[in-house]
């Protein structure tokens, strides 16, 4: 069975502000007081993607859960070198 890599817990999600980009600021806000609950709730997450098989659009089994706190990072290296598989996965109509 398939599940969607996009799926994350409410006690995670209610954690971060999911669909916005974190200021330097905020992020450092999360590292020096709340790291030890966001490894918590990206645990419980991570376990939650294991105990429903989840895998990335690729078809790897999800092993992990990536928080960038410079977008820059994210849309000028991280994105461009997935090109194709999130092309690939966009075609297949899978969500990204």
């Amino acid at each position: 069975m398939r599940s969607d890599h996009y799926f994350i817990t409410k006690p995670l999600f209610d954690l971060l502000l999911f669909g916005q980009t974190l200021s330097p600021i905020t992020f450092y806000q999360y590292i020096n007081y709340q790291l030890p609950n966001l490894v918590e709730q990206v645990s419980n997450n991570l376990l939650y993607w294991s105990i429903l098989g989840t895998q990335y659009f690729n078809g790897d089994v999800a092993t992990q859960l990536t928080l960038f706190f410079d977008d820059t990072f994210l849309w000028h290296y991280y994105v461009p070198t997935k090109h194709q598989e999130i092309m690939q996965s966009l075609y297949n109509g899978h969500r990204v």
